[in-house]
């Protein structure tokens, strides 16, 4: 008999929303573990990752949770993404589901992380001139020593 091992999202969904809790609570986020317990305990959450950045996109988490879980969970993505590919034995196993699922999971992060405000530090450097159109930028605002140099650009 051949065969391989057939995961699905869910299968490590509670595992990634444990660490999260795990995480929150000896870090001292009182308000992350808060907010990761409202809808009860985690074993008893269905689709935990999922319950998650639902209830950040619909906006129930104050700005710094939503923060503090938005880095972690991309990070957490990134590890587990890391790790199904190259291990030894999902290498022997890969299953595509699981794949298709973890990239699912990453399209709804970046869905939630594309409009949310963030700090971008911007450095300017003096190359030649090509005429070539480098980047196209809209709502930026610069300022040095409290002195707004360009603002909404």
């Amino acid at each position: 008999m051949t065969g391989g091992v057939s995961v699905s999202l869910e299968d490590f969904e509670l595992d990634i929303a444990d660490y999260l809790w795990a995480e929150s609570e000896r870090l001292g986020a009182a308000a992350v573990e808060a907010f990761l317990l409202a809808p009860g305990p985690m074993e008893t959450q269905e689709r935990a990752v999922r319950g998650v950045l639902s209830r950040l996109e619909s906006g129930e988490a104050p700005p710094e949770v939503a923060a503090w879980l938005l880095q972690r969970l991309t990070k957490t993505i990134e590890r587990e993404t890391v790790t199904f590919y190259s291990s030894i034995t999902a290498r022997r196993s890969r299953n595509e589901g699981r794949a298709r699922s973890l990239d699912a999971l990453r399209a709804e992060r970046a869905e939630k992380m594309k409009d949310a405000p963030r700090e971008l530090y911007l450095g300017v450097d003096s190359g030649g001139t090509s005429g070539k159109l480098v980047a196209e930028i809209k709502g930026v605002s610069k300022g040095f020593a409290g002195r707004t140099l360009f603002k909404d650009l």
